[in-house]
């Protein structure tokens, strides 16, 4: 579904990713665990054509999108939905308003027919009341929804989120990763998580994978990252200040997804 084959990519001095590779199975739920700052946003961009490595291959369904241009890339981000950290509703927009956005810019679809998948993906939500309210009026977890709404509401075939359960209490963190569960059984939705949460990360994902140096260094399901003895993983999944020894180096990544 997805594949990242040996990318690099630097800022200037700065080496972001360094030989990346990554597998995502169609309808795999994959989280990526990292530090801020290491790479974890500029790997959405990469997958959904925003920026194009300096070297390797980003494959979404067999097609390399590092060579698209054009309609064609347009295409391929298509098949994306994203969901930021910050929700990144439109204040001066209604909760249904919002939702409709992508499908107002993006498609040549009737108000009505608008209407009907807007009301569709409220209702999936719990928002069926909620279509009328502005963010400022919406509680965190509801703007997390409504959100997640406009996310889908293109149907699409990958989900991204970004930080999903960033900034809420935990029993909207619970519903919220609850959520997620939910899109992938019912949906059939690929979908991939970027995290500092750990709950989270163990609740949803199918497979684990952290980003360090540029690159995963260890990809596992969530029992296996738990105890993995990765000086680095266990150092971040611990929340420790301490560095881990650098001669103890990073543990052996494991490769496939178990069956």
């Amino acid at each position: 579904m997805i594949d990242l084959i040996d990318v690099y990519k630097a800022f200037g001095p700065k080496q972001v990713l360094n030989g990346f590779d990554l597998h995502v199975e169609r309808g795999e739920t994959f989280v990526i665990i990292g530090r801020n700052g290491i790479g974890k946003t500029v790997t959405f961009k990469h997958i959904m054509g925003l920026m194009k490595p300096d070297r390797g291959q980003v494959i979404v369904e067999g097609q390399d999108i590092t060579r698209l241009n054009g309609r064609d890339l347009i295409a391929v981000r298509d098949k994306f939905g994203m969901v930021f950290q910050g929700c990144a509703l439109l204040n001066w927009l209604t909760v249904a308003e919002n939702v409709a956005l992508p499908l107002r810019e993006r498609t040549r679809l009737s108000k009505r027919e608008i209407q009907r998948k807007v009301d569709e993906k409220l209702g999936l939500m719990g928002l069926q009341s909620a279509g009328h309210l502005y963010p400022a009026e919406c509680s965190g977890g509801m703007k997390k929804r409504a959100a997640v709404a406009r996310a889908i509401v293109r149907d699409p075939e990958i989900i991204l989120y970004d930080e999903p359960t960033a900034g809420l209490d935990p029993i909207m963190a619970s519903v919220v990763n609850d959520l997620i569960i939910e899109l992938r059984q019912k949906l059939r939705i690929t979908a991939m998580v970027v995290t500092h949460d750990m709950a989270s990360a163990y609740r949803v994902a199918d497979r684990i994978g952290m980003l360090s140096g540029g690159k995963l260094i260890e990809i596992g399901t969530p029992d296996q990252i738990r105890t993995s003895q990765n000086p680095i993983v266990r150092q971040f999944i611990e929340g420790r200040v301490a560095e881990p020894s650098a001669s103890l180096g990073p543990g052996p990544a494991v490769a496939e997804r178990p069956t």
